[in-house]
């Protein structure tokens, strides 16, 4: 190479420097059109760059420019196929926006090629698994990430799911007690457990389980409404009104629509009481 051409390669890397420090510090100020300018003019210089390719990944991500930005990961590993974050990243979109589950699992296989005692590409994974309803390689993947994590909720959270999914429900109820031991403020935990008792003919149990939810999101409707159910079906109608008035308050159009012709409040349709309060309930909304 001759002293003019090492003259130009040197202004041209200084140039892609430039232009590439320029686009960092308008992503990080939150311009990131223009941002995306500095990184496509720094490429023209450098277009084998891979963390430019990787930021540009990023920032096509904030502005919600999926597919862009999974082209841009692409090329990141095209160029350095060792770069384990482009591999998630790319992991991440498939699984989480675009909904590609079989894909997704390819990338964060690669991905731990990379970095194989990795918490993350190992959970990620188990959910790619999981959504697309492959539930003992979501099993596999769960219980490889709590290797690294050994007290982690959501491994132990989503194993209680996919049990409960499958209708293992002994097992699913294990699960979510160990999550609870973990998250013991964790509504929906408590509202899984409930749901099981309940379907296993542990009303009065259920019941202080979806009170314990309760507790930690009093606005949610589906919580007493299924404190409803149970009452229901121990006959209670006191706490069938009761549990049932919270959810109309918080849904009128769905739980009286639910409490007039659902076939497990037939019994409590037949209480005078209990069709005066519904009554009462349908016209106040009404209103």
């Amino acid at each position: 190479m001759n002293y003019l051409s090492e003259c130009l390669l040197e202004a041209q890397l200084e140039q892609h420097q430039d232009w590439y420090e320029q686009g960092r510090e308008l992503y990080d100020r939150g311009y990131y059109e223009e941002a995306l300018n500095y990184y496509e003019k720094a490429l023209e210089y450098q277009p084998d760059d891979y963390k430019i390719w990787y930021d540009r990944g990023r920032l096509l991500e904030k502005i919600w420019r999926y597919g862009e930005a999974l082209d841009s990961y692409h090329r990141a590993a095209k160029n350095n196929p060792y770069h384990y974050w482009s591999w998630y990243e790319m992991g991440c979109i498939a699984l989480e926006e675009l909904q590609e589950y079989e894909r997704a699992v390819a990338y964060f296989q690669h991905a731990l090629k990379i970095r194989p005692e990795d918490y993350w590409s190992h959970y990620k994974q188990g959910e790619a698994w999981r959504k697309s309803k492959h539930y003992e390689d979501a099993i596999a993947c769960f219980a490889r990430a709590l290797n690294f994590r050994a007290n982690d909720f959501w491994c132990i959270y989503r194993q209680g799911d996919i049990y409960r999914e499958i209708g293992n429900l002994e097992q699913a109820l294990l699960f979510y007690e160990r999550a609870l031991k973990i998250k013991p403020a964790d509504s929906w935990s408590w509202y899984r457990r409930g749901n099981i008792l309940q379907k296993q003919g542990f009303l009065f149990s259920a019941i202080l389980s979806y009170n314990r939810a309760l507790e930690f999101d009093v606005e949610n409707d589906l919580f007493w409404y299924e404190q409803a159910i149970c009452y229901t079906l121990h006959e209670d109608i006191d706490g069938v009104i009761r549990t049932l008035e919270q959810a109309i308050a918080l849904r009128p159009d769905k739980y009286i629509t639910l409490a007039e012709s659902k076939i497990i409040f037939a019994k409590m349709r037949e209480h005078e009481e209990f069709k005066i309060i519904l009554q009462n309930l349908k016209q106040k909304n009404q209103c």
